[in-house]
C-alpha cells in the first residue's frame, strides 16, 4: 500500500506543473485561472491569448507531465504495473485539482485532464484511448455536435467499460480517472441537463 500511496504523490506533484498558467502569464501578464472559462488547460490557453502555440504547448506540456510522472514512477519502483496505474491516477487529479494554484485563487483550479490522461493512457492502455477517440468523433459527429458533451459521454463509457482487460486493478485506477475527467465536467454536465428538462 505504501508505494502505491508513494507512487500517486510523486504523481501528483509532476501532475500540478502549471503549463497552462505559466505559459498565459508569460505571453499576456493574465492570470488564466481569471480569464475565459478559468480553466488552466490547452483550450482556454488558446481562447485566452488567441495563439494556437500557446495553446498546443500547453496541451503538448499537460501530456509530457503524464508521461514524466509514469518515467519517474517505473525507475523508482521497477515498473510495478499497480503503482504506475497509481501514479497515473496522481498525475491527473494533480493537474485537475491543483493544490499550489488553488491555494492562490481560493477555489479548486485546474484542468480537465484530458491531455495528461490520455498521454498515459497511450503507454499504459492504447487501446482506451483508441476506443474514446471514437466514441468522442462519432457522438460529436453524430450527435451532440458539442465537444464538451463529447468528452462527458466518451470519458463516461471509456471509464465504465474500457478496464475490462486489463484486470480489477487497472480497471479502478481506470474509473478513478474518468472520475476526475467527469468532475471537472460537471458544469458542461448540469448545463446539458437543463436543457434536457426544459
Amino acid at each position: 500500500m505504501i508505494p502505491l500511496l508513494e507512487g500517486a504523490l510523486v504523481g501528483y506533484a509532476l501532475g500540478s506543473f502549471p503549463t497552462a498558467y505559466l505559459l498565459v502569464r508569460w505571453q499576456t501578464g493574465l492570470d488564466i485561472r481569471q480569464e475565459g472559462s478559468g480553466n488552466v488547460g490547452g483550450r482556454n490557453a488558446y481562447e485566452v491569448t488567441g495563439s494556437r502555440a500557446i495553446g498546443l504547448l500547453t496541451g503538448l506540456g499537460d501530456a509530457l507531465k503524464g508521461l514524466l510522472a509514469l518515467l519517474v514512477a517505473g525507475l523508482l519502483w521497477r515498473g510495478d504495473p499497480n503503482v504506475l496505474w497509481a501514479s497515473a491516477v496522481g498525475s491527473v487529479a494533480g493537474h485537475n485539482y491543483n493544490l499550489w494554484l488553488s491555494l492562490g485563487a481560493g477555489r479548486l483550479s485546474g484542468g480537465k485532464g484530458l491531455a495528461t490522461a490520455g498521454a498515459i493512457l497511450l503507454l499504459l492502455a492504447p487501446w482506451v484511448v483508441l476506443a474514446w477517440c471514437l466514441l468522442w468523433w462519432a457522438s460529436y459527429r453524430f450527435w451532440l455536435r458539442d465537444i464538451n458533451r463529447a468528452n462527458i459521454v466518451a470519458t463516461l463509457w471509456v471509464g465504465l467499460l474500457g478496464g475490462w482487460p486489463c484486470g480489477v486493478e487497472a480497471a479502478l485506477a481506470l474509473g478513478i480517472l474518468s472520475a476526475l475527467v467527469l468532475g471537472k465536467h460537471l458544469p458542461d454536465a448540469r448545463r446539458w441537463w437543463a436543457e434536457l428538462k426544459a
